[in-house]
């Protein structure tokens, strides 16, 4: 064997202390919480796209804040509509 094939330098990255910690918190509960809180978060957000958030439709930030402003009012009416008619109808 040649001494190039006996033995090899690797490089670490200046980061490399900081992919370590990642890879560690990754293991975590806590880590596991913030994924969990992240998904939900996400979620709202990819339907607030969906419903309109996505392009502005007016020239002006107060008009784009009211349109993202009336876009989460639909979101959660409508939310907050499927969790009501989930609900068991209450008789008294």
């Amino acid at each position: 064997m040649s001494p190039k094939q006996t033995s090899r330098t690797v490089e670490v990255g200046p980061h490399e202390a900081l992919f370590i910690d990642a890879r560690r918190y990754a293991t975590t509960e806590e880590y596991r919480d913030d994924r969990r809180k992240r998904l939900l978060v996400e979620r709202q957000i990819s339907r607030m796209a969906w419903l309109g958030a996505r392009f502005a439709r007016f020239f002006g930030q107060t008009k784009v804040r009211v349109q993202v402003a009336l876009v989460a009012a639909v979101a959660n009416l409508t939310r907050l509509a499927a969790i009501l008619a989930a609900r068991p109808a209450v008789v008294h």
